[in-house]
């Protein structure tokens, strides 16, 4: 037996060619669009028509539908929506109408914009993550299934669901932060309309260790004041592909407080580049014993080695000289007299 309520509901006999069904479906939807429509039952019959349309329109749709009715459809997938199907069929974006000179331009949605977080180890080694994203989409036309939770787009009585996605992203090496990684089409969605991008904007954590310069590094790095006269070999630093450094200080070749050394290629890769690195920055902070740290007699052992004082700056024996005592401070007790 031949299913026949949807060739009803087209006003067309269920032997309609695919001519006739095109013809049926322009001169209803143009009815009942409820942008020309202001009838308030309007917009149920024109996602009623559109539905039935996407079905008979399909030839294995229409087999299933004309053997089994909609039974027969339990399975298939859903077609476009309501005003994407009209948009397709007349060529023209939803809210315009026929009779416009040309194909009316299609206007593209608003892009979703977000920040993402990640560390300068993320930025380093490069990464693959996944990020959930809640976005409008379309509600397709589904057989006799409407969504709980919808929504009307302005002016077009159009439902859409609110839908999570979860989407992959690659963290190249060598990234820097405030670029942007995009995703083309993913933000939401609206009928008729050029679905708009996700845009991620790095956003990166600061380091305890490293700081980044472009492609290079800067890090500190302690040793002992017997390590900066005598010199050494170990590991001086972890990086951030947590390899350690091992660094040799021939003996003899003093490294003062402060000063800065450099690692060549052992900085940030450089992006779309990665075996490209810059460089490595080392400040050396240099740490002294505390005080009382030996007997005197040790001292002048000591002393005997190092290289001899500094020569005192000559004075007139006519000038006034105080005696001064040193006690430990630092510049945070210094008052302003502003």
């Amino acid at each position: 037996m031949k299913h026949t309520n949807y060739y009803d509901i087209l006003g067309v006999e269920p032997n309609a060619s695919d001519n006739e069904l095109k013809k049926a479906y322009r001169k209803l939807a143009m009815k009942f669009h409820p942008d020309k429509n202001p009838d308030q039952n309007a917009g149920d019959k024109f996602k009623e028509i559109s539905h039935v349309y996407d079905i008979l329109s399909d030839p294995e749709k229409r087999e299933a539908y004309d053997e089994y009715g909609e039974d027969g459809l339990s399975g298939s997938g859903g077609g476009l929506s309501p005003e994407d199907l009209f948009a397709s069929f007349f060529s023209f974006s939803p809210g315009g109408f026929p009779g416009n000179t040309g194909r009316a331009r299609q206007r593209r949605g608003e892009d979703i914009i977000k920040p993402f977080n990640v560390t300068l180890e993320d930025l380093y080694n490069g990464k693959t993550a996944k990020i959930s994203l809640q976005k409008d989409v379309v509600c397709p036309l589904c057989h006799g299934y409407f969504p709980k939770e919808v929504k009307r787009g302005p002016g077009k009585n159009v439902i859409v669901v609110m839908e999570e996605k979860f989407l992959e992203i690659f963290i190249d090496k060598g990234m820097h932060h405030g670029q942007r990684i995009i995703m083309p089409g993913e933000a939401d969605q609206e009928p008729g309309v050029e679905t708009g991008d996700v845009i991620l904007i790095l956003e990166q954590k600061p380091h305890p260790n490293f700081e980044r310069q472009e492609n290079d590094l800067k890090t500190k790095v302690t040793i002992s004041l017997t390590e900066a006269l005598c010199g050494f070999s170990k590991v001086l630093l972890k990086h951030l592909d947590k390899r350690g450094l091992v660094v040799t200080q021939p003996a003899g070749e003093v490294i003062k407080p402060n000063e800065i050394k450099r690692v060549v290629n052992e900085g940030m890769p450089t992006y779309k580049r990665p075996f490209d690195k810059g460089n490595l920055y080392i400040e050396f902070i240099v740490e002294l014993p505390n005080s009382m740290w030996t007997t005197p007699d040790n001292l002048k052992v000591i002393e005997s080695l190092l290289p001899k004082r500094l020569p005192e700056e000559k004075r007139n024996p006519k000038d006034i000289v105080d005696e001064v005592q040193l006690i430990e401070s630092d510049l945070s007790q210094v008052k302003s007299n502003i």
